[in-house]
């Protein structure tokens, strides 16, 4: 048995990132490990307000703000680098007063987005869809996979994929040496694990998975 001790508690928002622990962000994903500052727990809240602390004490230091506008809130944050050049900026899900959500690029000091992109997605139940980022073709910067199947390309700001059952549990990452990122999901019963390679928008495999 061990025992562990709380050394502090910070109040959580919708994403956190800590850029000193490489890949130890809000999503699996590879990021750079030395940004414009190593020694902050960054949490981000639905309002667009960003509180650093540092990572040894509870002790907030310092905070910014992304600018939402209107009656919007953010539903997943995540700290990329997205053109692979250690600038990162905030990648964020908005959910709008519609109820459609749009994909927002922001620097990482705060302040206005300097992307957005509108998705295609609604739910009779409200529910938001979900991202990663993985680089899934031969060009230098990474690409947005959103649960309800589109692949996006945030640099040129177009759909570079879709793929129409959508993803439940996904993941992406160089699975057979290429160098560039597969995309490896799950769906519903029967228990089908498939590897889809989006470049050229083709399943590399599948395999039905005993869940007895």
């Amino acid at each position: 048995n061990y025992l562990f001790d709380q050394v502090w508690a910070a109040p959580m928002g919708v994403g956190w990132a800590l850029p000193s622990a490489m890949g130890q962000t809000v999503s699996p994903d590879r990021q750079v490990d030395q940004l414009q500052d190593d020694t902050r727990l960054w949490i981000v809240h639905a309002d667009g307000r960003i509180r650093g602390y540092q990572p040894d004490r509870f002790t907030s230091i310092a905070e910014r703000y992304l600018q939402l506008g209107g009656d919007k809130q953010i539903e997943q944050a995540e700290l990329v680098d997205i053109r692979n050049d250690e600038s990162p900026v905030w990648l964020v899900l908005i959910r709008r007063s519609d109820s459609r959500f749009e994909l927002r690029t922001y620097p990482f000091a705060g302040g206005a987005a300097a992307w957005s992109y509108p998705l295609d997605y609604s739910s009779p139940y409200g529910t938001a869809p979900t991202f990663i980022t993985a680089q899934v073709d031969g060009d230098a910067q990474r690409e947005v996979i959103v649960s309800h199947g589109a692949v996006i390309d945030p640099v040129l700001s177009l759909q570079q994929w879709f793929y129409p059952d959508g993803f439940v549990r996904f993941a992406a990452g160089d699975i057979d040496g290429d160098g560039r990122d597969e995309l490896v999901h799950t769906r519903s019963y029967p228990f089908v694990l498939r590897a889809l390679d989006v470049d050229s928008g083709t399943e590399k495999w599948s395999k039905e998975i005993d869940d007895t």
